[in-house]
């Protein structure tokens, strides 16, 4: 169980769930000791794609494509885990990709979602040795705008809270130019406002037009 799931189970406040959130968010924003010079492993590519493409499938029910991708997913780990990796990041991303595959597996629109965003959060943590640390801020600002997406989805309006506090906490560390940056700073006051009030209809569609914003074409609400 990731953090993230962890705190929301146990019934702990919305404090409790930014506390952890953002201490987690703290760790993995930080440059690791080990970084290196080398090219991000294709591997890891492939894992941060096709986790992005296992969570637009199964909130379209494409059961099929989605056993597809992380079948590649499992293949390019499986290369990955044979070489060096840190200590506590090989293990995490074990245990992502087991529960992605058990939800896959029950074709589980619920949880699916937030498993695939479980292994790409580990795959950023991974790629942190090799890209620097504001590309993957921005990588994961977008996935935490994927993670409000599902949350909604959910009903779960406590994570939705969470979620944007965490998505205006990474904001904070990502140099975008004025008129980028005033775009996504409008969005994220929006996002606050309908968060706060319990609208989670109006959040999804805001958080997919953050997500426009960050990457181009948005997910499917």
């Amino acid at each position: 169980m990731n953090r993230h799931e962890a705190v929301r189970r146990t019934g702990a406040s919305l404090v409790a769930v930014m506390l952890a959130t953002l201490l987690f968010e703290a760790n993995a924003l930080a440059v690791p000791a080990d970084a290196l010079s080398a090219p991000t492993p294709a591997e890891l590519t492939l894992l941060a794609g096709g986790a992005g493409a296992v969570f637009d499938a199964a909130r379209s029910g494409k059961w099929t494509a989605a056993s597809a991708t992380l079948q590649r997913m499992t293949g390019a780990w499986s290369t990955l885990r044979a070489g060096r990796l840190p200590r506590r990041l090989g293990p995490r991303m074990g245990r992502a990709l087991d529960a992605l595959a058990a939800a896959v597996g029950a074709r589980d629109r619920r949880t699916t979602p937030q498993a695939a965003l479980d292994v790409a959060d580990a795959g950023l943590d991974l790629q942190l040795r090799y890209r620097p640390p504001v590309e993957v801020s921005r990588a994961r600002l977008e996935l935490w705008t994927r993670r409000l997406l599902a949350d909604a989805a959910a009903g779960d309006a406590a994570a939705v809270k969470g979620d944007v506090t965490t998505l205006a906490w990474i904001r904070d560390r990502i140099p975008f130019d004025r008129a980028a940056g005033d775009r996504i700073d409008d969005r994220l006051r929006l996002l606050r406002a309908v968060a706060d009030a319990g609208e989670l209809e109006v959040a999804t569609v805001q958080a997919a037009r953050l997500h426009a914003i960050l990457t181009g074409p948005a997910p499917r609400p």
